[in-house]
């Protein structure tokens, strides 16, 4: 596992670490479902996907998914499908409520609290 680098293009699995790690440590603690907060790079609307941010390594930022036209081709298509693979989990809000009656959207920089997609 390592640190999701500033780039749309990393694809899963995806894990979050649950402790701090060195380069020699030989054991890593990571959770690789459930609720997990992240930090977003940018607003995040509730209910959307989210994948790895392009601009700031280890956050996340809106999934932007390839556009299939009506005339597919093949090259559409297999895009379509690696853009699954760079999905994190999905927006459930501002992590300090999005279990609550009013949840917000996360902005740049807030914790989103993310249901992972295993």
């Amino acid at each position: 596992w390592k640190i999701s680098p500033a780039s749309a293009a990393v694809t899963g699995p995806f894990a979050v670490c649950m402790q701090t790690t060195a380069s020699a440590d030989t054991v890593v603690s990571v959770a690789t479902g459930g609720v997990q907060c992240l930090t977003a790079d940018g607003t995040i609307e509730i209910g959307k996907w989210v994948q790895p941010a392009s601009g700031t390594a280890g956050q996340v930022i809106a999934h932007a998914p390839t556009n299939v036209t009506s005339t597919p081709t093949e090259t559409t298509i297999e895009a379509a499908a690696i853009d699954w693979q760079r999905v994190v989990g999905k927006c459930l809000g501002f992590a300090d409520n999005y279990n609550t009656a009013a949840p917000t959207a996360p902005v740049d920089g807030d914790l989103v609290a993310v249901e992972m997609r295993v």
